[in-house]
């Protein structure tokens, strides 16, 4: 389980990409929080704290207590949903926030890691992990850091599918676990001595990675 950390939030009063760069400027980021039946309340949080959260939480959703300006009431549980960066310094631009109740389950996803050395990559094989997270549901204060798969006995050729993770009670996860997540291939050499047409088609139909808006970006471009 995530340990619980605090991030301030600060009421923006103004919107807007010219707001938003001096609130960075400033070492702000702009964000938005919602859920839990409230309007949407438009925010700035220091950009140390945020930026520490989410290294420890790898950029996942996790836990957070969200302490607004002029309350002086406990922490608001909350969850980052979505975090927007610059795609060349990958510097912080906006993040979203999400109200949540700790007695009801919510649905997040969360990283995929595989444990041990899988035999077909002593014999020369190449592990090749084909889901990097998954989406599972439960409740905010029992997120795991990661689901793990033990890929030790995989030889060339062989896979496993979503429901090999080793998953925490409590958790539910609702990826299909028919879908294959980590499979050995021969190497890499070899298929494109044996198939350079088929290794050119794939590269030919590679797309560009699409960077996700999330709410407080739309809402400043909007404003």
């Amino acid at each position: 389980m995530r340990q619980q950390e605090i991030l301030h939030c600060g009421i923006r009063q103004e919107t807007g990409s010219s707001a938003a760069r001096k609130m960075r400027a400033a070492g702000l980021i702009p964000g938005v929080v919602y859920g839990r039946g409230r309007e949407p309340v438009a925010v700035h949080v220091p950009e140390r704290e945020l930026s520490h959260i989410v290294h420890l939480h790898r950029g996942r959703a996790g836990l957070v207590g969200l302490v607004f300006e002029g309350d002086s009431g406990e922490p608001v549980p909350g969850v980052i949903k979505e975090v927007q960066r610059d795609p060349v310094s990958r510097r912080i631009l906006a993040v979203d926030l999400q109200r949540v109740s700790l007695t009801e389950k919510i649905r997040t996803e969360v990283p995929v890691v595989a444990q041990g050395r899988a035999k077909g990559v002593e014999e020369g094989g190449v592990l090749e992990l084909l889901i990097h997270e998954v989406e599972v549901e439960c409740l905010p204060t029992a997120i795991p850091e990661s689901l793990t798969v033990d890929v030790s006995q995989l030889g060339i050729g062989d896979s496993l599918p979503v429901s090999a993770l080793s998953v925490p009670e409590g958790v539910t996860v609702h990826t299909p676990g028919t879908d294959t997540l980590v499979t050995v291939v021969p190497p890499r050499v070899e298929v494109e001595a044996a198939a350079p047409e088929v290794v050119e088609a794939v590269a030919e139909e590679a797309e560009p990675e699409v960077i996700g808006r999330g709410r407080a970006e739309e809402e400043e471009e909007e404003a």
